[in-house]
């Protein structure tokens, strides 16, 4: 079966923004102090020192917190 070059660029971006869409997993981090920091994807904890490490939606910086000042993470 042949496919025209006309039908193979539409699918395909469409393919690869489901893709990108579903591997993403947003959160709220909600801190002992109350502020409510949204993250692009979920935190990780870096071995070995406790912290959760993310990137925050508001400045697009990457965060580091100690986990023990989280009291929450929300999944969006």
């Amino acid at each position: 079966m042949r496919y025209s070059n006309k039908r193979l660029p539409l699918w395909l971006p469409m393919l690869l923004i489901l893709c990108t869409v579903s591997c993403t997993t947003p959160c709220v981090i909600l801190m002992e102090d109350g502020r409510r920091i949204r993250t692009a994807d979920r935190p990780e904890v870096e071995d070995g020192t406790g912290f959760y490490i993310f990137e925050d939606v508001g400045t697009g910086k990457e965060v580091r917190v100690n986990k023990d000042r989280v009291v929450e993470i929300r999944v969006q």
